[in-house]
C-alpha cells in the first residue's frame, strides 16, 4: 500500500507510517538487502515477525530513495542501533501489527515508535512510568501508549546503553491531541539532556519521533 501518512519537514529530516497490505513476496521484490539484513532474515520464523521485519526495510529503502540516498541495506551496531550501509544518515525504525514507522536524519541522530492502542499496556506501566509521572498518567490509556512511543523513541535516538525509561527518561505533564509537541529530560548520572518530539494519535496507533 505504501506511504498512509508522511512528512518532509525540512531538507534535512523525512519520516512516514507505512500502511502493510501486500504479502511478504510482493514487499521482498525488489528489497535491497545487506550482508546483515540477509543474515537476521534467516534467523527469524515467526510469520509475523517476518512480515514486521520485510515491510520496516521496505519503508526504509522507499524513503531513503526518495530522500535522495543510495540505499545498499541496513547494518547494526552491537547495542542495536541501525545504520545505512556506505551512508552516515541516521536513520529509525518500528513496526508493529499492520504498520512501519520510518525516519531519516542527515545531520543528527533520530529515534521513532510506533505502538498500536491497547488496554493492556496497563500491565506493564510499572516498568517505565516513574511514580511522579503516575500523578498525571494514572491509567490513562492514551497517555501510557504516548509515553511509551515517545520513551522508546528517546532510547533509540541516544544510542546509549544502560538508560533505564522509569529512572532515567522523565516526562512533563501533558495532554492528549491528535498531533503534538513534548520534550523529555534525560536525568542519567552520565547523561544529561532534553530531547524535543512530536507525536501523532491516529485511528488505532501512536506514533513519535525525535525533532
Amino acid at each position: 500500500m505504501g506511504f498512509i501518512i508522511s512528512d518532509r519537514h525540512d531538507s534535512h529530516v523525512s519520516w512516514g507510517v507505512w500502511g502493510v497490505h501486500e504479502t511478504v513476496e510482493e514487499l521482498l521484490d525488489g528489497l535491497v538487502m545487506s550482508e546483515f539484513d540477509k543474515h537476521e532474515f534467516e534467523l527469524i520464523s515467526h510469520p509475523t515477525r517476518i512480515m514486521e521485519w520485510v515491510a520496516a526495510r521496505k519503508a526504509m529503502q522507499t524513503l531513503a530513495l526518495d530522500f535522495g540516498i543510495n540505499y545498499k541495506g541496513i547494518v547494526k551496531e552491537a547495542n542495536g542501533k541501525s545504520f545505512l550501509k556506505d551512508n552516515k544518515t541516521s536513520i529509525s525504525i518500528s513496526h508493529t501489527k499492520d504498520y512501519a514507522a520510518v525516519i531519516v536524519h542527515s545531520e543528527k541522530s533520530v529515534g521513532i515508535d510506533i505502538e498500536l492502542l491497547k488496554e493492556k499496556i496497563e500491565l506493564i506501566a510499572h516498568k517505565f512510568i516513574s511514580m511522579e509521572e503516575f500523578e498525571f498518567i494514572e491509567k490513562d490509556m492514551d497517555k501510557l501508549t504516548i509515553a511509551w512511543c515517545v520513551k522508546e523513541a528517546v532510547y533509540k535516538c541516544l544510542g546509549v546503553d544502560g538508560i533505564s525509561f522509569k529512572d532515567h527518561i522523565r516526562l512533563d505533564n501533558f495532554e492528549v491531541k491528535a498531533k503534538g509537541e513534548l520534550h523529555t529530560k534525560i536525568i542519567h548520572p552520565d547523561y544529561l539532556s532534553t530531547v524535543e518530539l512530536r507525536y501523532i494519535k491516529k485511528d488505532n496507533f501512536c506514533l513519535a519521533y525525535t525533532l
